[in-house]
């Protein structure tokens, strides 16, 4: 699945009202028994349930687990997160992402793509880490603090207008 497809069918998710738990599993890379887990252990989500016994799940439950999946990728124990509010996983959260800017350090062969405007060594950099993290940790986690880094290049001349259209053209 090319990057492409995958932003087009996560804007799909994104206008949905609710979400089944593999559509969860997809968006926040967060595994169906994972979430089931966390259900049962901490009760994170209260999914509503259809006539088949289906969980059905809302915006607000896909934006704590995108938030969930942020501070465990940045080592936070689940047990930990449960014992927070709302307003201090939010909170966490925004933390967590400023502390990944600051330390933003893609690989050299990344800026290598982007000065030399090699788009498949990008694309194919770019797909490896939505296949890692999934693509709201990827985003969150690679691909804001790339497009940060790619502004500070930009600024400081060591890349031109061009190659920093190459960027956005293959992260959009």
């Amino acid at each position: 699945m090319t990057l492409k497809m995958l932003i087009t069918q996560t804007t799909y998710f994104f206008l949905l009202e609710k979400y089944t738990i593999k559509e969860l599993e997809n968006l926040t890379g967060i595994k169906a028994h994972t979430i089931r887990t966390w259900e049962k252990r901490y009760g994170l989500l209260s999914p509503s349930r259809n006539q088949a016994n289906v969980r059905s799940y809302i915006k607000q439950d896909l934006e704590l687990l995108k938030c969930i999946a942020v501070l465990k990728n940045d080592g936070v124990k689940i047990s930990h997160i449960a014992g927070m509010t709302k307003e201090e996983i939010d909170h966490q959260m925004v933390c967590c992402c400023q502390r990944k800017l600051v330390k933003c350090d893609h690989p050299d062969i990344l800026t290598n793509a982007i000065v030399d405007m090699k788009p498949n060594l990008f694309r194919s950099w770019v797909e490896e880490k939505i296949n890692q993290l999934g693509l709201v940790s990827a985003v969150l986690t690679e691909l804001f603090p790339l497009k940060n880094k790619v502004n500070l290049l930009k600024l400081t001349g060591e890349i031109n207008n061009v190659q920093e259209k190459f960027v956005e053209q293959i992260i959009v």
